[in-house]
């Protein structure tokens, strides 16, 4: 039942980040999902094996629910607030949207959590769930901001 809930939710994420209008291009988007990418699976790994904060049943249909959550989930809703946060006229509503998808990644989290998938071996993980959210958020925010001066640079290096 877990992977079923995963995957709607996958899809419907799917399905937000398609419907959004994009202020990035697709070659920005390719590299902050393959760093994104990294970003959670590394920080999953740290938190799991290293920490043993975090603990993912191996041998079950839960795991495919969590890697759905892991590689398609959070990484499409992090595009989604880093679409948002790009500059705009509506400076509120970015914020506001970027702070939405934020609860959104949290409360999946509690959601697995709650349906044991995964194991938290801490007492009240989700303050902390929400800020390395929005840590990743963040650092996913300055790459992109760093990528995009660089690539400017370049691109005007060359004309």
């Amino acid at each position: 039942m877990q992977l079923l809930i995963c995957t709607c939710i996958a899809w419907f994420t799917i399905i937000l980040f398609a419907i959004v209008p994009k202020r990035v291009s697709i070659l920005d988007f390719v590299f902050l999902y393959c760093i994104v990418i990294s970003l959670t699976s590394t920080s999953f790994t740290i938190l799991e094996l290293n920490l043993q904060i975090i603990k993912i049943p191996i041998p079950n249909i839960d795991l495919w629910a969590v890697t759905v959550f892991r590689m398609i989930t959070t990484p499409l809703l992090i595009l989604t607030s880093i679409n948002a946060l790009q500059p705009s006229v509506k400076r509120k509503r970015r914020w506001i949207m970027s702070f939405v998808i934020l609860i959104a990644l949290t409360t999946h989290d509690w959601s697995l959590s709650h349906f044991n998938v995964i194991h938290y071996r801490i007492l009240y993980p989700y303050p902390f769930i929400g800020l390395a959210y929005l840590a990743l958020i963040l650092i996913s925010w300055g790459l992109m901001w760093w990528y995009k001066k660089f690539d400017h640079k370049k691109a005007g290096d060359i004309s």
